[in-house]
């Protein structure tokens, strides 16, 4: 059986030491997780398709991360 887990919150809001937490607990992301960054040497633990997938929707919309502006 496998069980998907789902980490959603704000960028700078907890979810990467959420994620880093579970992953200590057992918890396997699998193996295409977002890189290290400088912002975050430690690395990320979101599936980078997923990832390079809510930028493009940001993108396409005009928006970015850190946009406050409603879409």
């Amino acid at each position: 059986m496998s069980i998907a887990v789902l980490i959603m919150g704000m960028h700078r809001s907890g979810t990467s030491a959420t994620a880093g937490a579970l992953r200590l607990a057992g918890v396997d992301f699998g193996s295409n997780l977002t890189p290290p960054r400088e912002e975050n040497p430690r690395g990320f633990f979101e599936h980078d398709d997923v990832w390079q997938l809510h930028q493009t929707l940001l993108r396409d919309l005009g928006s970015e991360p850190h946009d406050i502006r409603a879409l």
